[in-house]
């Protein structure tokens, strides 16, 4: 049985590190210390959510604002068993890739922020209920891990980016073009993630192989599976170690949780 609760738990998570990120932006001095502080709010919170949680079946902590009413689409989040320890996972990462890259050389006011709105990213992949919602934060993840390897990883970093952007945003929109099919087939007006799953069933056979094919193509590039795992060997040994950390820990986690 679904609950909504009047705090923006979730909100929070996602935009606490946005907001860290800006500062740590502008301000420029300090920006190891704000990204640290910043960083260790959702895992926080996150903790906070899975002692309060006491059936991880169910949805808990449900955020519901409206956004594109025409359209079906609305700022929907939620957690469950399922999706809390990967967020749970994400509070954990980040701040400790941020001690790591403590004494780096990598610029402070360009590379932690960058890690910041990541950490962002993929909180709302793993929480988002709409499926915009979702797709937006899905690709939004693919911006700041281009610009770490772009510019902080090995020798061949610009090479290893370009691949890696191309193969997951190729992906991406594969999996937007099934999201599509499935929202203007099913009829039902909305982009409500779980709505949209309950319609599938009503596709036709042949409807239903072609729209399961290219979301699960998206899911299977970012995971990576084979053959679409050509971007991450590149991306591995050109990344710098807080790049791979993430794309090792996080980013594979995303094309699993899609999936499952």
């Amino acid at each position: 049985m679904m609950f909504t609760i009047t705090i923006s738990t979730i909100s929070t998570m996602i935009l606490v590190p946005f907001i860290g990120a800006l500062l740590a932006f502008l301000l420029k001095r300090g920006a190891k210390a704000i990204a640290l502080v910043f960083s260790l709010v959702p895992l926080v919170i996150s903790l906070s959510m899975y002692q309060q949680i006491h059936d991880p079946s169910t949805l808990s902590y449900i955020e519901h604002y409206g956004w594109i009413s025409a359209l079906g689409i609305s700022l929907k989040f939620g957690v469950d068993g399922l999706s809390l320890p990967l967020v749970i996972l994400t509070g954990i990462v980040f701040p400790l890739t941020i001690l790591y890259s403590w004494r780096s050389s990598y610029t402070p006011h360009v590379f932690y922020p960058l890690m910041l709105v990541l950490e962002s990213a993929l909180i709302g992949v793993f929480t988002a209920l709409d499926f915009i919602i979702f797709y937006i934060f899905w690709e939004l993840t693919l911006i700041p891990l281009y610009f770490v390897i772009g510019m902080f990883g090995g020798p061949k970093r610009e090479h290893a980016a370009i691949k890696f952007f191309i193969y997951t945003h190729v992906g991406s929109l594969v999996m937007l073009l099934g999201i599509f099919a499935l929202y203007f087939e099913s009829g039902i007006g909305t982009f409500d993630l779980l709505s949209l799953i309950g319609a599938f069933a009503s596709l036709s056979p042949a409807l239903k192989n072609i729209v399961f094919a290219a979301i699960l193509f998206g899911f299977m590039v970012k995971l990576p599976s084979v053959p679409f795992h050509g971007w991450l060997p590149d991306a591995y040994c050109e990344a710098p170690t807080p790049g791979t950390v993430v794309i090792a820990s996080l980013l594979s986690k995303m094309g699993a949780y899609g999936i499952l």
